[in-house]
């Protein structure tokens, strides 16, 4: 029977239900046979990685199936083929669990192709070409945002997600050729070409966020099949002009740009060598320009500006006497009261700066006028000079100093620590002749150098560092202004506030947070305004059972970093298994309650951090970590490669290791059980942590 022939209203009725309905039920088994297949299957099987694709690109399809710009019945054709594909990645899966593997291999390789099929027809015939996508780039600082973008396109080209495979080679295209633009434009004065760089900005953020749209499924199928072709196109473009464009480079210039004066050069020299020779003590110089001298008016002009009164005098003797005693040089304690009260009012001098107000009381000697000069000048320009160091920081410093706001003033954040979020957020690139941390300890030296952060306990077992209060705050404003970061409160507790932030701190109130304003709260697992972050920190009160249970993180596919404070949510089986899905991720610090966790965290091959506070019991470190090839840190409250229930050593696989594991900890080990075998698994281990029992019953120590 054809439906589609059908000039019954009740069918055609009929017929409307299943187009509405159908999508989400496809896209929802996807998301279990996806969940499925990260639990039971490695990502080593042979196949299972073009599945995975296929996977991906059907999920993309489904996600808001853009109807509007679907051909006229053809919206039937496209569910069929997409649920005949359904049907052969299920079959497959199946064979890969039954280990019938015969024509598997073959099979998955006939996927890909599939996938290229269907998009020259989802192309050609299926869709309508929509509108021009057309983004403006919304933050100030070009240079700053180019070279963040060179480290995400970057890392998405070395992370081998799943969802990367479809867009790999346009994202390598997008990347190579903004290279070449950015090399331009760092020996070229941009003013000198305003226009073509507010065009290489535009295409470049279009680029970005059509890249990143896709990635998360946010109106993917147009932005896969047209809206990124356009962009590399755009780009392109920009490519040949900036060939074309005259290359006048960068001219050096002179930070001060004052008058030019000639002819006085006699009555200079006089000047200067009356100021600079002659007696020690202090003396009054009277110089007149183009007017009358009158002695009198003069002095008394002199005083009035100094004391900041208008008194009359009728003796010339009684003004000079005055203010020779205004002119005595003030005891320290008064050149500090002074610079104080004059800079700041009634505030007290901040405590970060009191080193440098000392410094400039002594070399002010006392001199009332000086002082008086320098306080003025804090007073009105201190965010100036702290604009000024910035903006003369090289581009890779400037986004890890405003990093350093994301922590609460006056907190002293542990140097390694910071290093270790700079790496998971991006926003250090490791060069070829230095390693990873040699880079950013050489940025953090520079930033300390800068006095923009002061350093402390540099020579101690843990040095620490945090920003000066007055250059948090500017931090925090050019945060804003980069849409880099945005912290969360109570006051504040709209999702819809950080819609284009790369990174978000929530301070989590159970009294101001609920079901309908917390972003991670999505029962009918649809997309909300978080799925283009790229980190995630949540601390604060703890969230009831009840609602904690309905918190979703699958559509957070760019996160990397997630940190779940154990304040705020143990982390439960089913989460454990969505964020086993998070490929992207670099960081990962929870709170659990579990034996063991889930094999589907072998998936997360880019995580480079792992901490895990875990209730209750020795955590068992499964033979699946071995599959983490990038992991530097694994930090549990207490861990083991041995199950005590069991009484036996976890299988490894002789050759495995995990070479770049540089700590552990901490440890739980047994004279009575083979250990020694562990170590050398970690061959480049600089840090372990370790308690040694004589025996499993852990009440003996």
């Amino acid at each position: 029977m054809n439906l589609r022939a059908s000039t019954s209203a009740e069918v055609g009725h009929f017929i409307n239900q299943i187009l509405e309905t159908s999508p989400d039920i496809l896209r929802g088994y996807l998301i279990h046979l996806q969940e499925h297949m990260v639990t039971v299957i490695t990502p080593s099987t042979s196949g299972a990685r073009n599945i995975h694709v296929m996977i991906e690109f059907l999920l993309i399809i489904l996600t808001d199936v853009p109807k509007d710009v679907i051909h006229h019945d053809k919206l039937i054709d496209i569910l069929a083929g997409v649920g005949a594909l359904i049907r052969e990645v299920s079959t497959l899966i199946r064979d890969i669990e039954e280990e019938s593997i015969d024509g598997t291999s073959r099979a998955t390789l006939d996927l890909l192709e599939n996938i290229e099929l269907l998009k020259e027809d989802l192309e050609h015939v299926y869709l309508k070409a929509p509108e021009s996508y057309q983004c403006c780039f919304p933050m100030s600082d070009g240079p700053l945002f180019m070279h963040l973008l060179h480290i995400h396109l970057k890392g998405l080209l070395d992370s081998n997600a799943y969802s990367i495979a479809l867009i790999k080679e346009e994202i390598g295209m997008v990347k190579e050729d903004l290279e070449f633009i950015r090399s331009f434009f760092l020996n070229i004065d941009q003013e000198l070409c305003e226009y073509l760089w507010a065009r290489v900005l535009d295409a470049a953020y279009e680029a970005k966020e059509v890249i990143d749209s896709i990635i998360v499924r946010d109106n993917g199928l147009l932005h896969l099949i047209f809206s990124l072709p356009i962009s590399i196109k755009k780009i392109k473009l920009i490519k040949e002009d900036v060939l074309n464009s005259p290359k006048k480079p960068v001219e050096s210039k002179s930070l001060t740009a004052g008058k030019i004066i000639v002819g006085f050069e006699e009555e200079t020299n006089w000047l200067i060598r009356k100021l600079t020779s002659g007696p020690a003590n202090l003396d009054v110089i009277s110089i007149t320009v183009d007017q009358q001298c009158d002695g009198k008016k003069l002095l008394a002009k002199i005083f009035n500006q100094v004391t900041g009164s208008d008194l009359k005098f009728s003796e010339v003797i009684d003004v000079a006497d005055k203010l020779r005693k205004q002119l005595y040089a003030k005891r320290p304690e008064e050149s500090w009261e002074l610079l104080e009260k004059r800079a700041f009012g009634n505030e007290s001098f901040p405590d970060e700066l009191l080193d440098v107000g000392k410094e400039i009381v002594q070399n002010c000697k006392g001199l009332p006028l000086v002082v008086d000069l320098i306080a003025g000048v804090i007073a009105v320009d201190v965010m100036k000079v702290i604009e000024l160091s910035y903006d003369h920081l090289p581009h890779p410093l400037k986004p890890c100093l405003i990093y350093l706001a994301c922590f609460l003033k006056d907190t002293e954040v542990e140097r390694v620590m910071l290093e270790i979020y700079w790496c998971a957020e991006g926003l250090v690139e490791q060069t070829k002749m230095k390693s990873l941390e040699e880079e950013m300890g050489i940025y953090l030296d520079k930033l300390i150098s800068s006095s923009l952060v002061i350093a402390f306990n540099e020579l101690g077992e843990l040095p620490s560092c945090q920003l000066h209060d007055l250059v948090h705050d500017f931090c925090l404003i050019k945060s804003r202004e980069e849409k880099l970061f945005v912290s969360i409160s109570s006051s504040d507790p709209s999702s819809s506030s950080f819609s284009s932030e790369m990174i978000v701190n929530i301070d989590y109130n159970k009294q101001h947070f609920g079901p309908n304003n917390f972003f991670l709260l999505d029962s009918k697992m649809k997309r909300y305004s978080g799925e283009h972050l790229y980190s995630l920190e949540i601390t604060g009160d703890k969230m009831k059972d009840r609602l904690s249970d309905a918190c979703h993180l699958r559509d957070l596919r760019l996160l990397r970093v997630l940190d779940l404070k154990p304040s705020f949510m143990i982390v439960k089986d089913s989460m454990l298994n969505e964020i086993g899905m998070l490929n992207h991720l670099r960081f990962l610090s929870i709170g659990t309650k579990v034996k063991s966790l889930p094999s589907s965290l072998s998936n997360l091959w880019n995580l480079e951090t792992l901490l895990v506070v875990n209730e209750g019991s020795t955590l068992i470190i499964l033979s699946r970590i071995w599959d983490l090839v990038k992991l530097r840190r694994l930090i549990v409250d207490a861990c083991s490669f041995f199950d005590m229930d069991k009484d036996e050593p976890i299988l490894i696989a002789k050759d495995s290791k995990l070479e770049n594991l540089r700590a552990l900890g901490e440890l739980t080990l047994s004279y009575l059980k083979g250990s020694e075998d562990i170590f050398k698994r970690f061959p480049n281990l600089q840090s372990l942590r370790f308690v040694l029992k004589e025996s499993w019953d852990y009440s003996t120590g």
